[in-house]
């Protein structure tokens, strides 16, 4: 997003762990501002994931953020669109085989430390989705990599057709 912070993990599968080597946020850029991050950074690029989000249409803006990529040569993967409780489930599911660049992701981390559900005062209870404010955003993008990673998992699964039970005749 533009007004919102933009926050990009950096992760790479080595064996049956995810290395989280770098991580880097900002907002108010445009999109050739977060192309050059990529490029100035050291990495040999595999996939770039998008959230859901980046392959629409917004006002005032001729191409999508995923035809902005895919026209600096980039390879693109939409994140399925799943709800936040699927993503956060993701990301758990993920969490205890990362292994985090300690500088590196130190700002990204110290952001999901934040990461929190809000509460519902007159209720007395947790709300059902993360508190929006500057923490947000890198838990979002976590969990949009959570979902990434996890592949088929993540995925709506088809489920088999209901079977017939069958009564012994008498």
């Amino acid at each position: 997003g533009y007004a919102d912070h933009t926050s990009i993990w950096f992760a790479q599968v080595i064996g049956f762990r995810y290395h989280v080597i770098d991580y880097y946020e900002n907002n108010r850029q445009l999109m050739d501002h977060y192309l050059q991050a990529l490029q100035n950074r050291p990495y040999t690029y595999g996939t770039v994931w998008l959230p859901h989000d980046a392959a629409s249409v917004h006002p005032g803006v001729e191409r999508t953020a995923e035809r902005q990529m895919k026209d600096a040569g980039r390879n693109v993967k939409i994140v399925p669109k799943v709800s936040v409780a699927d993503r956060i489930n993701a990301a758990r599911t993920i969490f205890p085989v990362c292994v985090f660049d300690e500088v590196r992701c130190s700002p990204g981390i110290e952001r999901l430390r934040a990461w929190r559900y809000g509460l519902n005062e007159r209720k007395g209870r947790w709300t059902r989705d993360p508190i929006h404010d500057t923490s947000s955003h890198a838990g979002d993008a976590f969990t949009f990599m959570g979902v990434a990673l996890r592949g088929d998992e993540a995925k709506p699964k088809k489920t088999a057709p209901p079977r017939q039970l069958v009564r012994p005749g008498p």
